[in-house]
């Protein structure tokens, strides 16, 4: 081989070699199942990367210009909250929120709160605790114990679905009480009372007890929707509500309605609607939350 050969071999293999090492510094694969958020210069670009090969400039991750990964598919979260009921009973409820991401919009997220962890900790987490919070106030413990809890787990999947759906970048698929745990007097008080009761089965009796209290929640706080759709329409606020749901479960009508004087009110937003519906269902009236003569 004469030296010139070889000097042009040694040049294609350096120049094979570097752009080896540029496309491995270059692109990254994005897999089914993931997204990509590409920062040039710092600044996230606006578009989520589908699968495959996304490019970016090669050697300069330390001036702001890379990809990262994210992974789309469905998050489960688990949390456990302590709350009051209605009765004043203090019980712990573990309960879990199945979310799916918005894979068009992923950029925005990293955008807005720097990843999917920091979101579910600034927005998702505090979003079930302050609903779950306030429609537990508002409901007997015994709705819990005999497993009736549908209509606050029902209410609160509602809010928060509807409230998450508001910026668009994840979506509620499925929302569960998974446990409770009451205090142990309460527990020792119903065990002493079943005792007490010759011949009754303690599963029975929770079951007749939960009916009894989430018939009259329900009854109440339809009633109390009632009494805020009078004040509304009093105030000008005419509100239809036609869908299934908001029909069969009136804390779910009470938050629509609150939303919609909210909006005719020019304040809307997720506490101050908790606020009203605690207010409602406290005091019986809305008025104190409406700017008479608008």
């Amino acid at each position: 081989m004469s030296k010139k050969t070889a000097t042009v071999l040694i040049i294609l293999i350096v120049l094979v070699f570097g752009c080896w090492r540029v496309s491995q510094d270059s692109f990254v694969k994005v897999n089914p199942g993931q997204r990509a958020v590409k920062t040039v210069w710092g600044q996230i670009k606006d578009s989520s990367y589908v699968p495959g090969l996304v490019w970016y400039i090669p050697y300069s991750r330390h001036m702001g210009n890379e990809v990262q990964i994210v992974d789309v598919q469905p998050q489960r979260y688990e949390y456990t909250f302590s709350v009051r009921t209605k009765d004043l009973q203090k019980i712990s409820l573990k309960c879990a929120l199945l979310c799916e991401m918005n894979d068009s919009q992923v950029h925005k997220m990293f955008e807005k709160y720097q990843g999917y962890k920091q979101y579910e900790e600034k927005v998702i987490r505090d979003m079930v605790n302050s609903t779950m919070l306030t429609l537990s106030a508002l409901t007997d413990i015994w709705s819990f114990v005999g497993n009736e809890e549908k209509i606050v787990t029902e209410a609160v999947e509602y809010i928060v679905r509807g409230q998450l759906l508001t910026e668009g970048l994840v979506k509620v698929k499925t929302f569960r009480l998974l446990s409770y745990q009451a205090s142990p007097e309460f527990e020792n008080l119903i065990e002493q009372t079943v005792q007490a009761k010759q011949g009754e089965k303690l599963e029975k009796y929770k079951s007749q007890m939960a009916k009894q209290a989430t018939a009259r929640v329900k009854e109440e706080a339809q009633q109390t929707y009632e009494r805020m759709a009078a004040e509304a329409k009093a105030q000008g606020i005419e509100v239809e509500l036609k869908a299934k749901a908001l029909k069969n479960n009136p804390f779910v009508a009470q938050y629509e309605l609150a939303k919609a004087i909210q909006k005719w009110n020019g304040e809307l937003n997720l506490p101050q609607t908790l606020t009203m519906m605690e207010g409602a269902n406290s005091s019986g009236t809305i008025i104190p939350f409406l700017k008479i003569g608008k």
